[in-house]
């Protein structure tokens, strides 16, 4: 938020330093403090430069983890259509392509617990829920719920699994060795870019920004404040305590900025959004390929 106590802390904290130079100034020997404040302008100039550095230096940062994640949710959205695009195309078994379809929908909501920390069964999670919907069938959500390893990780064997199995079953009349290879690469690859993808992740979430490094941001905007404060209050004056509050709500806009997008780089409340755009994504694509499908049957039949 801009608004804030912080707000008038600075503007009292200025307004007496600025009164503090008028009422020391006007003792005996004012023109020597004076002189030490006027002279020390270039100085608080190079501070303020070393400030601004440091500020724009972690806003890029943070900005380079918000498009990172912003891309990481992009190839999970693309990569689990994909799958399921790729297992209709080149496994002839509706029983094995439904199981993959709900195997991506379920990597999605694995991913957003997995994100949060929690297990895929808690009750701010989507697993009873899931299996309501019979995308998922309880014992298997016991299963990853159990798993030693990360929650998606075992969508990612499963599907492995389900499409190397697919691939066994499925006959091509021309080409059969070669066909299933190349598929069996293609899909292979596209499982690989969702693993990817989780493990990047679960990197931007578990690596934020140094500790040590707002600590160190900190402390230089207080010297900064303070000093530009003494060293402007001469030439200034009166108007000095607000100048000091527009540059200080002027730095913390930008410092919000970056907080926003260090959170939100893989906030939970979009990760509810964006996984719920993959589950209905993926359920319109199978409706829509189940009435092609219905469609394509019934001019065969009318010709």
């Amino acid at each position: 938020m801009i608004l804030g106590f912080d707000l008038i802390t600075v503007l009292l904290l200025s307004s007496g330093l600025t009164y503090g130079v008028y009422w020391i100034g006007e003792q005996k020997y004012k023109w020597i403090l004076l002189s030490y404040l006027t002279s020390s302008s270039s100085a608080v100039g190079t501070l303020g430069a070393l400030f601004s550095f440091a500020l724009v230096f972690r806003t890029n940062i943070c900005y380079a983890r918000w498009w990172e994640g912003r891309t990481l949710w992009g190839n999970i959205i693309v990569n689990s259509i994909r799958i399921c695009q790729q297992s209709r195309l080149w496994i002839h078994d509706d029983q094995l392509n439904d199981r993959v379809d709900c195997l991506a929908i379920t990597f999605a909501y694995a991913c957003k617990a997995q994100l949060r920390g929690n297990r895929i069964n808690d009750e701010e999670d989507d697993g009873r829920r899931l299996v309501q919907k019979g995308i998922l069938a309880q014992e298997e959500l016991d299963v990853i719920t159990n798993s030693a390893s990360w929650q998606p990780y075992y969508c990612i064997d499963a599907l492995r699994a389900t499409i190397n199995e697919g691939l066994v079953r499925t006959e091509h009349d021309i080409s059969y060795e070669g066909r299933k290879n190349a598929a069996h690469t293609a899909m292979e690859e596209t499982i690989a870019n969702l693993a990817g993808s989780m493990g990047g992740c679960i990197r931007v979430r578990s690596t934020g920004l140094p500790v040590a490094y707002d600590n160190i941001l900190n402390a230089i905007g207080v010297v900064f404040f303070t000093a530009a404060t003494l060293a402007w209050a001469p030439g200034a004056k009166y108007y000095n305590p607000l100048l000091i509050l527009l540059i200080y709500t002027a730095v913390k806009m930008i410092v919000g900025v970056g907080n926003d997008m260090e959170v939100s780089s893989l906030n939970c409340i979009h990760l509810d959004n964006i996984f719920l755009c993959i589950s209905v994504i993926l359920v319109s694509y199978v409706q829509h390929l189940s009435n092609s499908h219905n469609v394509y049957l019934s001019l065969l039949v009318t010709t």
